[in-house]
């Protein structure tokens, strides 16, 4: 069984990538251009080399938002809370998901280690092109899109040489560049914010506290948060909840009730009512039915 995201949903597990990834292969959109009311929160397993073509976005990797200009890529562990906020209009991106044992026989295993180094930083990494390695870069995620959608006879071996190439050209662009990441005013807040709860959300918060902490006024903390992650705090902290009980139920044999409390929540009935108004089944149903799902690939 694949859990599928409906309009109600804000944060979910990529199942479907996990899967392709665990196949051996890669995950490629090539120049997408469909933007929609809302963007959720997710993970999934794998490495992931994000494109920002086209529009107006700010990105959420974890504590850190990046706003955006066309040209930048985001280089990321997707096990690491996502989630992009384009403005209204043109959103055009370009993503790569893959495991990074895709092409362990084909790049030097001390340029292997560094390039693992960027994926796993906490909060991303992001590059800045110049237009001639624009045009370079942008050939590359072509070249490989058009391998992945004919399939033809050694395409899995051009898309490991030409992934290489990009791996090889971000860890040069990692050591030769300074990127630099002053964000707006608000940004900042809401970076804050987002720190404050991603390390606090197993406890009791409140607004009044969150401010408190942050220094910041109730209400235009709310306001800064939500202009720039498209969340309201109380909507991200139940998120963080539940991300972190979905992990628990799939990675452990806690019962309900103790994930409760290690999520912040007083009570096994607190949170079955709330991962059910997330996830529209209940948190023992969807331990269950991944487990079956495992013993069924």
């Amino acid at each position: 069984m694949k859990y599928e995201m409906d309009s109600t949903m804000e944060y979910y597990v990529d199942l479907e990538t996990n899967q392709l990834l665990a196949s051996g292969k890669i995950k490629i959109e090539y120049r997408a251009d469909t933007n929609k009311q809302r963007w959720p929160l997710h993970s999934h397993s794998g490495y992931e080399i994000y494109f920002f073509h086209e529009g107006n976005a700010t990105y959420l990797i974890n504590n850190l938002i990046y706003d955006l200009k066309p040209g930048d890529m985001l280089i990321f562990n997707g096990e690491h809370s996502h989630k992009v906020n384009p403005g209204n209009g043109t959103y055009i991106r370009s993503y790569i998901n893959f495991h990074l044992d895709y092409i362990k026989q084909i790049i030097d295993d001390n340029i292997y280690q560094n390039i693992q180094t960027i994926f796993e930083l906490n909060n991303g990494f992001l590059i800045r092109w110049t237009i001639e390695e624009l045009i370079e870069v942008e050939k590359i995620f072509s070249n490989i899109n058009e391998e992945n959608r004919k399939e033809e006879v050694g395409y899995q071996s051009m898309i490991e040489s030409y992934l290489g190439q990009l791996l090889i050209k971000i860890y040069r662009k990692s050591k030769g560049v300074s990127i630099n990441l002053q964000c707006k005013q608000k940004n900042n807040h809401a970076q804050r914010i987002l720190k404050y709860i991603n390390e606090n959300f197993m406890k009791d918060l409140t607004l009044d506290h969150i401010a408190e902490t942050v220094h910041l006024n109730k209400y235009y903390m709310s306001h800064c948060f939500k202009e720039v992650t498209g969340f309201t705090i109380n909507k991200y902290i139940a998120q963080k909840r539940i991300e972190e009980g979905k992990k628990l139920l799939l990675s452990t044999e806690l019962s309900i009730s103790s994930i409760s409390c290690k999520i912040g929540l007083n009570s096994a009935v607190h949170f079955s009512r709330l991962f059910k108004q997330y996830e529209k089944i209940p948190p023992k149903e969807f331990r269950k039915s991944f487990v079956d799902m495992t013993f069924s690939l």
